[in-house]
């Protein structure tokens, strides 16, 4: 009997071991649902993503039809927070109908929730109302989302400006919450109302003070007994907001400061970002000059660490990160410059350094925007040990009412500051990038006021030190003009430097200049063929209007049945074609062929994406020269160059360039060109498209254009820059002498036959 006992003892403790070791399937499916919901919730996109996979991958295995529809929600929500709008709508109808279909009402409200929230996202104001409006009726028996319903109902009218509206679904909504226990789910919703009572005050003056404070203060206090710190630093971090707005900036700090302190208990790096960099604000604000330094400081260190998780694209095609962060480190590289005005000379240097690094942290994000990926991106920063003899680097900062210069040589950084406000330096800018794409001769005006602005200050320094070479980092907007086609009132930049465009991340100092006697593959397309049935929407309507010009912004897309349709015509083909072609082309690669030594030719039919591909993959080149059409746009996948029969994208191109012999030991062709290729107009993160070639493809130049040229002009520069770099000139030498020789015929003699050729990457010697 003892032996019986013993061995029953002993298989309930291994039953008891092996549960604990595996765990049911529905305990795995809650705890990854319950962990994925709080990764969402602190902003961690990128470990939601990862578990909601795996929930998935769980729930399919288990066949359990509630957790697929549920996981497809969160996932659906997931790609909303991440402004990936057309997966979040496909994630969440797929949701919605498989719980419509098994009458779940949980999933159902949430699922209408998150699609209102997307539609409302999108400027669809009355469909994400019957969304809102569905989810409150078919809530009745729960009550904490028919809470949350009426909050999402209230936020929309208080957009619509209907504020007596939103003061019923929040009073509503108050005592819904008001008759819940005391939990968690009451402490979030309360957090919530206290957020929209906020949100109401700033939006309407007379919405009355004491219910935005009686409801935060609620919020705080259950947020409090519940030992909720995130709840309790954001309830202090609104009441801050709400002391703030009334002026009583002292209690606003002080608030402030005690959510940092609960912020750094629950380590809510999402919070204690927009909680220091208030705090900087304030002190700014103050004088406090080092305390803010040290509040911004502490504000970027968050936004680094959780760069990973900063959606990639924000509403029509703007950055998430360049419109609601990047200020934060304007604001820091505003600070240290100002700092160093008055420091000693060993203290500047390290103050603009740093400034330096912190601008460069912005041009960083910019080119993962422009590839939509927060990709590892090269960031050695210049410095003066990197400048080769006759180099100086030049950074132009735009700021809200002055334009800041930061000037890199090899005694140092230099720093100059220009009052002029950003909507003026801006206007400049554009007008002077339309002259110029226009070949209107009425730019002198705009040339000579920005190179008051961009080149003057540093003039001095840049005579002194007998520099002849710039190293320019655009800034924005600048990036749609030419540094070499300003205008001093006698002379052009181009006559004074060669330019070379840096995106600001790494230029490094080559041992020596790289052989130029080696192979070269020329692709010209002078004639395009079926490539014209491969091209975006929005370029063929272009082309077939009245007025089609220039490629304007194609973005890419499939084809309406319409335009097939026309496609199907071979006159409309044949228009097209014509539209495209490129005459001089072929006058081109002729020159080229016969000055260049051992080149292999694709022309027109040879053109064909497949025998480019196969050149790359089989052979090392130093040059691929490419005449044919291409477009950059503001990303990397609305960007492309015309081969015969199909569009090469620019990831294909990477692809390329990067395998097969050619990407053997890291050895990329050392030069790019693109003699036919243009910017997108007015979208200043196109031009990053030429400089995002270099430094994805690890190339080290890129030569492009930003606008479209005259035929003949390209061929006469393309020629002489060729021959220019054989006689032993560097490649920003060897351009602008070419520059220089198109300037001093007559009939290409203004900018706009010169200027829009730039030379992009590293800087040898």
């Amino acid at each position: 009997m003892k032996k019986l006992v013993k061995k029953l003892v002993l298989w309930l403790v291994l039953s008891l071991s092996l549960v604990i070791a595996f765990p049911s399937v529905a305990d795995t499916l809650a705890r990854l649902s319950v962990q994925s919901r709080e990764a969402l919730d602190q902003g961690h996109y990128t470990r939601a993503a990862s578990l909601l996979n795996q929930l998935a991958q769980q729930a399919d295995a288990a066949h359990n039809c509630y957790w697929q529809c549920w996981t497809q929600a969160m996932q659906g929500y997931l790609a909303l927070q991440q402004r990936q709008f057309v997966p979040a709508a496909q994630y969440l109808d797929s949701a919605l109908a498989g719980a419509e279909a098994h009458a779940w009402p949980d999933l159902i409200v949430r699922t209408r929730l998150y699609r209102g929230q997307l539609r409302q996202r999108n400027a669809q104001w009355l469909q994400a109302d019957r969304d809102f409006e569905y989810a409150t009726r078919i809530a009745v028996d729960l009550p904490d989302l028919q809470a949350s319903a009426l909050m999402h109902r209230a936020a929309l009218a208080r957009l619509k400006r209907t504020y007596q509206e939103t003061v019923a679904f929040l009073q509503t909504a108050e005592q819904l919450v008001s008759r819940l226990p005391e939990n968690e789910t009451r402490a979030r919703l309360e957090l919530d109302l206290g957020y929209q009572r906020l949100q109401l005050r700033h939006a309407d003056e007379s919405a009355a003070l004491e219910s935005v404070y009686d409801a935060l203060a609620t919020a705080l206090e259950h947020a409090k007994k519940l030992h909720l710190t995130p709840q309790i630093a954001q309830s202090l971090g609104y009441l801050s907001d709400l002391y703030a707005l009334e002026s009583r900036d002292a209690e606003a700090e002080g608030l402030l400061q005690q959510a940092v302190f609960y912020a750094q208990q629950s380590r809510a790096r999402d919070l204690l970002l927009h909680f220091e960099w208030r705090l900087g604000r304030y002190y700014a604000r103050h004088g406090q000059q080092d305390t803010a330094i040290a509040a911004y400081r502490r504000a970027v260190g968050h936004i680094q660490t959780l760069r990973q998780d900063i959606p990639v694209i924000y509403e029509n095609g703007r950055s998430l990160f360049r419109d609601t962060l990047a200020p934060a480190y304007l604001e820091l590289a505003e600070l240290l410059f100002d700092k160093a005005k008055m420091a000693s000379d060993q203290q500047r240097q390290a103050l603009l350094q740093e400034a330096q690094l912190t601008v460069e942290h912005i041009k960083k994000s910019e080119l993962e925007d422009y590839f939509q990926n927060r990709c590892e991106l090269p960031s050695q920063a210049l410095d003066a040990a990197t400048l080769p003899e006759g180099a100086a680097a030049l950074y132009p900062v735009i700021f809200p009412d002055h334009l800041d210069l930061l000037l890199l040589t090899r005694d140092g950084l230099r720093h100059f500051s220009t009052p002029v406000p950003q909507t003026e330096l801006v206007r400049m800018i554009n007008d002077f990038a339309g002259h110029l794409r226009n070949y209107d001769d009425n730019y002198l005006v705009q040339a000579g006021g920005l190179y008051r602005y961009l080149i003057q200050p540093v003039t001095a320094i840049l005579k002194a030190q007998h520099i002849n070479t710039l190293i320019y980092i655009p800034d924005g907007p600048l990036r749609l003009i030419p540094l070499s086609a300003l205008h001093d009132g006698r002379q052009f930049v181009l006559e004074h430097y060669a330019v070379i465009i840096s995106p600001g991340l790494s230029i490094s100092r080559a041992e020596q200049a790289p052989k130029q006697d080696e192979k070269v593959l020329l692709a010209g397309l002078s004639e395009p063929g079926d490539v014209v049935n491969d091209l975006p929407e929005n370029l063929l309507q272009g082309l077939l209007s009245a007025d089609a010009g220039t490629m304007n912004d194609p973005a890419a897309g499939r084809l309406s049945a319409k335009l097939r349709a026309l496609l199907a015509d071979k006159s409309v083909v044949r228009k097209i074609q014509s539209r495209l072609a490129l005459p001089s082309v072929q006058a081109e690669m002729a020159a080229l062929s016969a000055q260049l030594q051992y080149p292999t030719q694709l022309m027109n039919r040879a053109f064909t994406l497949q025998a480019f591909g196969d050149q790359l993959r089989d052979n090392r080149y130093r040059i691929v020269h490419i005449a044919s059409h291409g477009f950059f746009g503001g990303t990397e996948q609305n960007s492309f160059i015309m081969t015969y029969d199909r569009i090469l994208t620019m990831s294909h191109l990477d692809t390329l360039l990067n395998t097969g012999k050619q990407g053997l030991h890291g050895q990329p062709p050392e030069l790019i060109v693109l003699s036919a290729c243009q910017t997108a107009e007015g979208d200043d993160r196109s031009p990053l498209g030429i400089s995002g070639v270099a430094i994805k493809a690890k190339v080290k130049n890129v030569l492009g254009s930003l606008w479209p040229v005259s035929d003949v002009a390209t061929t006469l520069l393309m020629e002489h820059f060729y021959r220019n770099m054989q006689q032993g000139l560097s490649r920003p030498e060897a351009l602008r002498q070419a520059q220089l020789l198109v300037m001093r015929r007559k009939e290409f003699a203004g900018a706009p036959f010169w200027s829009p050729f730039v030379l992009a990457g590293e800087l040898y010697q």
